[in-house]
């Protein structure tokens, strides 16, 4: 069995694909098994793959890494090739690679290490913001000391709710209710697998996350805004269901009032259109003085929330809300 399955989806990434495979095929870890999910991406993505691959042939077979290129049946989305993906994982531990983003030779090792070491379930390492030319910000990626405390601080996001820096036991993917969209899926599923999890460690190697100042998901229009938020809305929804079924510690049922409100940002952009403003308010239905009274939101968010309550917000700021 390997130690750990890497899951990497594959979509429209021909410019970065090279980069990322390299990191992987690079770590210092071995018997790594990597899974490339090829989503019918349109361009060269997985030529370029094959080509680096037969590239580390000699290092591949030294490491004892493992690679399986696998192809969905049509275009589904990263959501569904996650999940389709963990039938192809045979590891220990599971981790996911974002195909534009890349890895320190070392966190991988770090992690495993640190998972044997401690026992742990959960594996959390720090992350750098960069645009590839220049870091724009270590992060921490655990601010927490118990699953349940982690928990909180990725419904309050204080802490990354990604998976790509969260090293899981295979085990914990059991019975995963899978999202539905792009918007909150990394929430949907880290959520269940934290659920499913018994103890946490967390180590400062590094993951490497791309930011694509040209990518198409940051321009701001109607459709955009409201594609996402009704996937986040949708993905919301799964996590009201999943924690229902769990005995919740008041400090993580007021945690989901700042997921509340994450949710319902998406449509401050567009709150000063009636019928968006009406479905705004609805989001807050039933826990609005709840929201403004409770002890760990923060107080500029109750601020932005108090103000569109009012009808008062400046218009011109909502498009640097969402």
């Amino acid at each position: 069995m390997p130690k750990v399955s890497v899951v990497i989806p594959i979509y429209g990434v021909e410019k970065y694909i090279e980069r990322c495979a390299r990191s992987l095929f690079e770590q210092s870890l071995d018997d790594i098994e990597f899974v490339f999910m090829d989503d019918c991406s349109p361009d060269k993505s997985v030529i370029i793959l094959k080509r680096v691959i037969e590239e580390y042939t000699q290092r591949l077979q030294e490491k004892h890494h493992h690679i399986k290129i696998e192809t969905m049946g049509k275009n589904s989305g990263q959501a569904v090739v996650r999940h389709y993906a963990m039938q192809f994982c045979t590891g220990e531990y599971v981790i996911h690679c974002d195909s534009d983003d890349w890895v320190e030779e070392t966190t991988y090792e770090a992690m495993y290490n640190k998972a044997k070491e401690t026992d742990a379930d959960v594996v959390v390492c720090d992350y750098v913001m960069t645009d590839a030319e220049s870091m724009r910000s270590r992060i921490k990626g655990c601010h927490a000391i118990d699953i349940n405390g982690f928990i909180e601080s990725c419904l309050y996001q204080k802490d990354s709710w990604a998976v790509w820096n969260k090293m899981f036991k295979r085990e914990a993917y059991k019975n995963i209710v899978y999202p539905v969209g792009a918007m909150g899926e990394d929430l949907v599923m880290t959520l269940q697998l934290l659920l499913n999890s018994k103890k946490l460690a967390c180590t400062n190697a590094v993951y490497y996350y791309f930011i694509n100042t040209d990518s198409i998901t940051r321009k701001r229009t109607v459709e955009g805004c409201l594609k996402r938020y009704r996937q986040m809305y949708d993905n919301s929804q799964i996590v009201y269901d999943v924690v229902r079924d769990h005995k919740l510690t008041s400090e993580m049922s007021e945690a989901l009032l700042s997921l509340r409100h994450h949710v319902a940002n998406l449509l401050l952009p567009l709150v000063w259109k009636h019928q968006y403003r009406k479905e705004w308010l609805s989001l807050y239905s039933g826990v609005k003085m709840q929201f403004l009274f409770s002890r760990k939101i923060k107080i500029e968010y109750k601020i932005k929330f108090l103000l569109t309550l009012l009808g008062v917000y400046p218009r011109k700021c909502f498009r640097i809300l969402s």
